[in-house]
C-alpha cells in the first residue's frame, strides 16, 4: 500500500468535497452506499491504536495557504442537514 503525502490527503479530501457538491442530489444515496463500504472496512481492516497525532483540522491548517484555507472553511460548512 502507498502512503500519500499530506499534499495529496488535502486535494483527495478537497476533491471529495467538490465531487459531493456537484453530486449532492444523490447524497442520500451516496450516504447509504458509504456506511456500508465503511462498515465493510471497519470489519476487514483492525483497528489502529490511537496516537498522539494532533487534530486533522490542526494539521491541515498548518499545510494550506490562506486561500485553500478559505476554500477548506468553505468546503466545511455543510447545509447542517444529516
Amino acid at each position: 500500500m502507498t502512503d500519500l503525502t499530506l499534499g495529496q490527503k488535502i486535494r483527495l479530501g478537497l476533491g471529495a468535497l467538490a465531487l459531493l457538491r456537484k453530486h449532492s442530489d444523490l447524497i442520500p444515496q451516496l450516504r447509504v452506499v458509504a456506511k456500508d463500504a465503511f462498515a465493510l472496512w471497519d470489519s476487514v481492516v483492525p483497528l489502529e491504536p490511537a496516537s498522539n497525532a494532533a487534530p486533522i483540522h490542526e494539521t491541515i491548517a498548518a499545510h494550506l495557504t490562506p486561500e485553500e484555507q478559505q476554500q477548506f472553511d468553505r468546503a466545511t460548512q455543510g447545509t447542517g442537514a444529516g
